[in-house]
């Protein structure tokens, strides 16, 4: 068992780490990822943050409780989701 201040100082080292979007996807391939203290670019695009939650299993990350701050979700591999604007043009809207 670790001491609480051992674990104290475990949680600040290795948990409340911030990483780049690229960082989180090396470190945590085909995941899923739950993210707090979200950075941005100027498009709205992640940029960095803090990895609280990752799982393969996309329901582990997201039946947790969740948490009383802004939180991203994100899987870091490719997403086979076209996005709005192809479904609006394949429906003619």
């Amino acid at each position: 068992m670790i001491p609480l201040i051992g674990f104290a100082l475990f949680k600040v080292m290795f948990y409340n780490v911030r990483k780049t979007w690229d960082e989180m996807r090396s470190e945590y391939n085909d995941e899923w990822l739950l993210i707090t203290d979200i950075e941005k670019d100027e498009w709205g695009n992640l940029k960095s943050g803090v990895v609280v939650r990752h799982s393969a299993n996309r329901e582990e990350v997201y039946k947790k409780p969740s948490l009383d701050k802004p939180t991203a979700f994100r899987y870091t591999e490719e997403s086979n989701f076209s996005g709005l604007r192809f479904w609006a043009a394949d429906k003619k809207v």
